[in-house]
């Protein structure tokens, strides 16, 4: 009768520390100020079913440049819980950057932005194009479609402003004043400054991504 009533409470206790064990943060060797950045006023993803990881970039920037192949090969290794998104940096009163940002908006709001994104990267660093004016980016963009007059409304419009606008406030919040750099669920952002090298910063994301997802 003893062992009959002791039996169920016997196993009972070895559940409670694997339910336990299930919710203790992953463990790694990252650090704070050291390995990424910890985003104080953390900004929450559009889609709260997925991990966000949103690469920071700028078309002028040689290192964002260079850094594209690693993002490239990266995501087709990313894991189906995450979700990979662009956004090109806005700063104020920096209006080179933010018109690349215009026009790479304008391109995802007209369904293009897949499409232009390297080959915007490889006019201005293989090919010597400036893209910092309407007449040069228009003549860009005609190849894959977009007439002058779609991208004339379309960069002026309501979806575009909105998203730039967006793209800078959360930029302030990260405290962010230079690219590229990789941000992890609005938590925590990282670069080859604090990784170390272009390879090292996803190396550093996939971390911080087991993070987020230990922690859902």
């Amino acid at each position: 009768m003893l062992n009959r009533l002791l039996t169920p409470v016997f196993l009972l206790s070895l559940l409670i520390p694997v339910a336990c064990s299930a919710q203790e943060p992953v463990s790694d060797n990252l650090q704070a100020g050291k390995d990424f950045q910890l985003i104080k006023n953390q900004q929450k993803p559009s889609d709260n079913s997925k991990i966000e990881v949103a690469e920071v970039f700028w078309y002028g920037c040689p290192h964002c440049f260079s850094l594209e192949p690693t993002v490239k090969k990266w995501k087709e290794t990313m894991a189906d819980d995450v979700k990979f998104v662009r956004m090109p940096a806005v700063f104020k009163g920096n209006k080179v950057w933010n018109y690349h940002a215009r026009v790479y908006y304008t391109a995802e709001v007209l369904g293009y932005g897949d499409k232009i994104h390297e080959p915007m990267f490889d006019a201005i660093h293989n090919k010597g194009q400036s893209l910092n004016n309407d007449r040069a980016v228009k003549a860009f963009l005609k190849p894959f479609g977009i007439s002058a007059e779609e991208f004339e409304s379309t960069s002026k419009s309501f979806a575009v402003e909105t998203r730039l606008s967006q793209a800078e406030q959360k930029i302030k919040a990260y405290r962010m004043t230079s690219v590229p750099a990789v941000v992890v669920n609005g938590k925590y952002w990282t670069s080859s400054r604090f990784a170390g090298s272009n390879k090292s910063i996803f190396e550093v994301v996939d971390k911080l991504v087991a993070r987020e997802r230990a922690s859902q």
